[in-house]
């Protein structure tokens, strides 16, 4: 029997398929691997049923086997397209509704090849091969086979072998001489069967399709399963190149964008599918920034700020040239490192060191000004004993005004020891409403400013004094800052572990140059302030294990919040469907 021979080789091949197919499943379950393994049993079927109608001289038995070859047609060029898709991490599109919708045009030619007696929409006729009835039947084809089988089948297959090329092309050059061999191996079959389908008589009239898909993908499968060298490059990519902190970026001669990591592409702001080929200055907003800093030719490692979504960030850069895949010219390698958190960690630092010696200096000057403050209120008593009682008012006046002064400066060395001095908390359990109430009426509060309470009744272990000292200074800076009139709100709010009190006013706000500094010592935009009201008030929440915040816009008011931890409510008679006590009356004002 001349068929004999090609038979037993895909008997052969067969068998091989198979046993490398079960070991490859064994070994590997990713979901990847497994349409691997699909598609090579969809070319095993296919070289089965082709073999078994060489077997048979009869129609009816041949015609059997000749259409069971379709099952295996039509699964190769949907698994390698899904196979394709997962390579090129087009993984989230590969779901049940686009599954479903590729399974549709398959499912429909599988239906009307085994009902192409009823209808002939496929095959026109079938006939004994008149030259040897063992070889393959010979067929008269409608235009539903060049539609459905022919033109769906070359027509995925491409668009599969396309993808599969882009993403050789694009890939480093130790991957990409790995998967160039694939991909010639991948288009041998698909050419074979187009010969075959232009010319039969060359192979014999049998199909040799079936036979290099099942040779390909069995190729395929034993590299994957035995050749370490076939992961080694993916998987290095994975866990160096693409798991790197830093920003990788890799432009051509005209800074086209060749290759960048993750992190590169959230900084850039593009995937590297969309970024690929581009020049960078297309696809990055702050590409011109960073030109101009590798133009200006430093060497070593630099720093460069820009932004990065809505915030601006500080990277270290450095660059190197990397000789060209094809050509002599060079490639660019851009690192970013993103120094932002430690920069922030090293002003923090400076600005505490800073802090210190403003403390020890602050003791310092506190200490040594006491004694001609001292003096000056001494001198200025003397003043007024010694001096005949007088009418002129011009002199009352400057004695006054040297009694203020003095007062004033004793009080800005007051704040100054207090600031440099570390607290030391009296602890104790106080009522928050009836602290934030006295902070209240010890402020004089003009009759143009309401005032709105809504404090809970709650109890929490702090500093009376001082705590009562830190809401009387937000309170004076909140009616400081609404010299026309306004509404000022102090409410709270409570969960399991903190408390928040916040201050909201509705005054001039803080620029940002202000809000910058708000917290720093000897800070003030007020004509008489000392600049350490808020500076002592943020140490003595901090010593509570606090946190105080601001917010503010320009022209809309400021919001303080303060946030002490808290242990569950300790309040008697607390329940936590019982409403906050509200107090809006207006609070008097207290001369």
């Amino acid at each position: 029997m001349e068929t004999l021979p090609y038979v037993i080789l895909a008997v052969g091949a067969s068998l091989i398929a198979i046993a490398t197919a079960i070991r490859f499943i064994l070994l590997h379950h990713e979901a990847r691997n497994k349409v691997t393994v699909l598609l090579v049993l969809g070319s095993v079927i296919w070289l089965l049923m082709s073999a078994l109608e060489t077997t048979s001289d009869d129609l009816p038995t041949k015609l059997v086997f000749f259409k069971l070859q379709f099952i295996g047609v039509v699964i190769i060029p949907t698994m390698l397209l899904i196979l394709t898709m997962q390579v090129r991490g087009y993984d989230r599109r590969i779901n049940r509704s686009n599954l479903m919708l590729l399974s549709v045009v398959p499912a429909a030619t599988l239906l009307l090849i085994f009902a192409n007696e009823s209808h002939g929409l496929i095959w026109n006729s079938f006939a004994l091969n008149s030259v040897n009835p063992f070889l393959p039947l010979s067929e008269s084809r409608s235009l539903g086979y060049w539609l459905l089988i022919v033109g769906y089948s070359y027509g995925v297959g491409t668009c599969a072998l396309g993808l599969f090329a882009r993403s050789v092309i694009a890939s480093r050059s130790l991957f990409r001489r790995q998967a160039f061999p694939s991909l010639f191996a991948s288009c041998v079959p698909w050419m074979l069967s187009a010969i075959w389908l232009l010319n039969p008589s060359i192979f014999m009239y049998i199909d040799p399709a079936p036979l290099g898909f099942t040779l390909t993908y069995t190729l395929l499968l034993w590299k994957l399963t035995h050749s370490a060298r076939a992961d080694i490059v993916p998987i290095a990519h994975d866990l160096i190149f693409d798991s790197m902190m830093d920003a990788v970026i890799i432009l051509d001669a005209q800074n086209r964008i060749i290759e960048m990591n993750p992190t590169a592409r959230q900084i850039v702001g593009h995937s590297l599918r969309d970024a690929l080929g581009r020049t960078a200055e297309k696809v990055w907003s702050e590409w011109p920034t960073l030109k101009k800093e590798l133009d200006s030719g430093a060497e070593g490692v630099r720093e460069i700020s820009f932004r990065v979504g809505p915030t601006t960030k500080v990277y270290e850069v450095q660059s190197s040239y990397l000789s060209g895949i094809v050509s002599k010219v060079p490639n660019t390698l851009i690192v970013l490192r993103d120094v932002t958190e430690r920069k922030r960690m090293e002003e923090e630092l400076r600005e505490s060191e800073r802090m210190a010696a403003i403390g020890e200096t602050a003791a310092m000057v506190g200490h040594d000004l006491r004694n001609p403050l001292q003096g000056i209120s001494t001198a200025t008593y003397l003043l007024r004993k010694i001096l005949p009682p007088t009418n002129e008012s011009e002199a009352e006046e400057l004695l006054e005004t040297i009694e203020a002064c003095v007062h004033h400066s004793d009080r800005i060395v007051s704040d100054l020891l207090e600031y440099s001095r570390t607290p030391k908390l009296n602890l104790e359990e106080a009522d928050l409403s009836q602290l934030v109430n006295e902070a209240v009426t010890s402020v004089k509060i003009p009759r143009l400013i309401g005032v709105r309470l809504i404090v809970g009744d709650l109890r929490v272990r702090l500093d009376r004094g001082m705590m009562r000292r830190v809401f009387v200074n937000i309170i004076t800076n909140a009616v400081d800052a609404m010299p026309h009139g306004g509404e000022l709100l102090i409410e709270t709010r409570e969960d399991d572990v903190s408390l928040d009190l916040s201050f909201k006013d509705t005054g001039t706000g803080f620029s940002d140059e202000a809000l910058a500094k708000i917290w720093k010592p000897l800070n003030t935009t007020k004509s008489k302030g000392s600049g350490l009201g808020l500076a002592i008030c943020r140490r003595i929440v901090e010593a509570h294990n606090g946190t105080i915040a601001v917010k503010t816009a320009r022209g809309s008011g400021a919001t303080i919040t303060i946030t002490l931890p808290t242990k569950a409510k300790e309040s008697e008679g607390y329940s936590e469907n019982m409403p906050p006590r509200v107090d809006a009356q207006r609070v008097p004002q207290v001369v």
